[in-house]
């Protein structure tokens, strides 16, 4: 994949089991090596462990939520490539979602998605690394 011997590792962060089945299934169709966690603060304990080439965060989550997980990530990483995923119960995603850019997120995808859609975000990003 992309001139690499190593696959590309992306860690998935998401409070919705349904939700990280669906990214990890495209994304493992697609090869990559997916790895998830259910909060903000399993997803930076694995970010410390391990290198991940893409991270996917879901915004609202219990706990450390989305945005304070990209800004962490982004101090120990600042060539991270960050997807914040989002569905406002409040029907404004798009603000929550522009939020996130502004704290670095690389790419921002709107719940519900196609597993097509996570791959080719994904995709543009691992292609960047």
């Amino acid at each position: 994949m992309f001139g690499r011997s190593l696959p590309v590792r992306v860690l998935a962060a998401d409070d919705d089991a349904i939700t990280l089945k669906l990214i990890s299934m495209a994304l493992r169709k697609g090869r990559y090596k997916t790895t998830t966690a259910q909060n903000g603060y399993d997803a930076l304990e694995e970010m410390r462990k391990h290198h991940y080439d893409v991270v996917i965060t879901d915004i609202m989550m219990p706990g450390m939520e989305g945005i304070k997980l990209i800004s962490e990530i982004l101090k120990a990483k600042a060539d991270a490539r960050i997807v914040a995923i989002s569905s406002d119960p409040d029907g404004e995603p798009d603000s929550l979602l522009a939020l996130a850019k502004t704290a670095g997120a690389a790419a921002t995808l709107q719940k519900p998605f196609q597993a097509r859609r996570i791959l080719e975000v994904v995709d543009q990003l691992a292609a960047q690394h």
